[in-house]
Formats: C-alpha cells, structure tokens, sequence
C-alpha cells in the first residue's frame, strides 16, 4: 500500500461515519448541539465539506491563493450528498496519486510554503475530528443505544478474542 492509499483509507472510513451518522439524524437532532458553545452536526459536516474543496482544489489545480466554495448546499440532504461526493474525489485523487507528488511544494493561500503532504495530512486531521465531534453528539442524542457509554478498553478487547478463540477450540474439539 502506497502512502496516498493508506491517507485515502483512513479518510474513507471516517467520512463513511460522518455520513452515515448524519443521514441517520433527524432535522432536529442534525441542528441540535448539547451547548451553545458546542457545534451542531450540520455545522461539523459543513466544516468537514469546505475544507475538503479547498484542500483538494489546491492539490489539484495548484490554485495556491487559496479556495472556497462559494455557495453552500442549502438542506441537509443537499450537504450530506455533496460531502459523499467530496469523498469520492478524495478517493479517486489519492487512489492514483503517485507517493512523489506529496513532497510537490505549494503555497498555502499564496502565503505559506508547505507541500502536498500538509494539505492531505491536514484534511485527514480534520476529517478524524469532525468525526469525534459528530460521535459525541450521536451518542448524546441516544442514537447509539440508551446504555451509558463504555469505551473498550485493549483488556477488553483481547478478552472477547480470548473468549472466543476458546469456544472455537471447544466447538472444535466436540464436534
């Protein structure tokens, strides 16, 4: 796996949350925040969506004073399709990206020097996050199950591996 494959990996599977999550949100719940200082899940997809078309924009295009879209999709279906859109250009860009045109310098909004790697790293960084946040919402809104959370733990996890290699075995072993 080449580094741009394994950027578009890790980007692919927290858009796949986002939208997924988002889609399973009602109009409500898509502009609910748990405070006034915490954002909404309409303002974190829109986040995730703007700076993944400008990112890319600047990879693409070496537009390097910068890129925003001008207009936002105005409903939530309308943001939600064009952010899995962006997410399929993100795809396509790092499937055939070649590892070399990471190090290709930029200037970032015609101002600072950086290279290709920054705004890709940068988009995943962002897209992880806006992630998190929108998970915190979904689990505060119970669309996750109504028991308290419970992170699991390596310990646990290597236990239900334990516990089930073992009814392997013992399956195995009566059968």
């Amino acid at each position: 796996m080449t580094e741009p494959e394994a950027y578009r990996d890790l980007l692919e599977l927290h858009l796949k949350k986002i939208i997924a999550r988002s889609l399973a949100m009602s109009e409500v719940q898509w502009n609910w925040s748990p405070s006034p200082s915490a954002p909404t899940t309409a303002a974190l997809v829109e986040h995730a969506w703007v700076w993944l078309v400008s990112d890319r924009v600047q990879i693409q295009d070496r537009n390097e004073n910068g890129f925003c879209p001008e207009h936002l999709p105005e409903s939530k279906e309308d943001l939600i399709a064009a952010l899995e859109e962006e997410a399929g250009e993100w795809k396509r860009m790092l499937t055939s990206m070649e590892p070399a045109l990471l190090d290709d310098p930029l200037k970032n909004f015609g101002v600072q020097e950086i290279d290709v790697r920054r705004l890709v790293t940068h988009m995943v960084q962002n897209v992880i996050y806006k992630s998190g946040q929108l998970s915190a919402n979904y689990f505060a809104l119970g669309l996750d199950g109504t028991e308290p959370y419970s992170a699991p733990f390596p310990r646990d996890v290597l236990e239900e591996i334990r516990g089930a290699e073992e009814s392997a075995v013992i399956a195995g072993a009566s059968g």
